[in-house]
């Protein structure tokens, strides 16, 4: 999953609210057991947003994503079906 937030609508909590009803939704199907978000590590408000959502973080990917014509580190968050 991934969300994106335009700079003048941010710290309004829509990041948040979209993020915990796309959550409840992807649990209501059956065949889904695990959620993941991929952050890059500067993106403070999108890793707390993560966090306030239950979302754990369960490492750093080095290298992992390809942004424009470099590679970039990502903090993987996490949350698997009880």
């Amino acid at each position: 999953m991934g969300y994106w937030i335009r700079p003048s609508s941010r710290r309004r909590g829509h990041a948040a609210q979209a993020l915990g009803a796309l959550t409840q939704w992807a649990w209501r199907l059956p065949e889904v057991h695990r959620l993941q978000l991929y952050i890059e590590p500067s993106n403070v408000g999108s890793w707390r947003t993560a966090e306030r959502a239950g979302y754990v973080r369960e490492g750093l990917l080095r290298s992992w994503e390809v942004v424009g014509n470099e590679r970039r580190d990502m903090f993987m968050y996490g949350m698997a079906r009880q």
